[in-house]
């Protein structure tokens, strides 16, 4: 029979914690350039709306500032959740890098929400 030995938690610090800083960094490096790229189409996507026109949520002032402002609120709510998903998967006992998927769908879907909003009138024919 086997002597019972007792199982030590493996140090998580340096050999998950700081791959994992640095990904989140890397990443958020990357995605900075392409949130500022995207304010310009989306800011322009107002044009082919009139003076007055309300047809769209794009063509009123609240619309146009959204458009804008959802690429970079999805930027921050994926940094955010990505450390709080690490921390739970921590607690859980997996990988901190689980988090990573879920992050990136954070950063999507306000993404492609004001996408959404800002092709809504280059959609219709006339």
């Amino acid at each position: 029979r086997p002597p019972m030995q007792k199982e030590f938690p493996r140090p998580v610090w340096p050999y998950q914690w700081a791959p994992f800083i640095a990904t989140v960094s890397s990443l958020t490096v990357v995605g900075m350039p392409i949130t500022f790229f995207l304010m310009l189409p989306l800011g322009m996507s107002s044009d082919p709306c009139g003076s007055n026109d309300t047809r769209y949520y794009i063509c009123t002032d609240s619309g146009q500032q959204l458009v804008v402002e959802l690429p970079w609120i999805g930027l921050v709510a994926a940094v955010i959740l990505s450390f709080v998903g690490a921390i739970v998967a921590r607690l859980f006992r997996r990988s901190l890098f689980w988090a990573l998927p879920l992050a990136a769908l954070a950063y999507l879907v306000p993404t492609g929400i004001a996408i959404a909003i800002g092709a809504a009138p280059s959609s219709t024919p006339w």
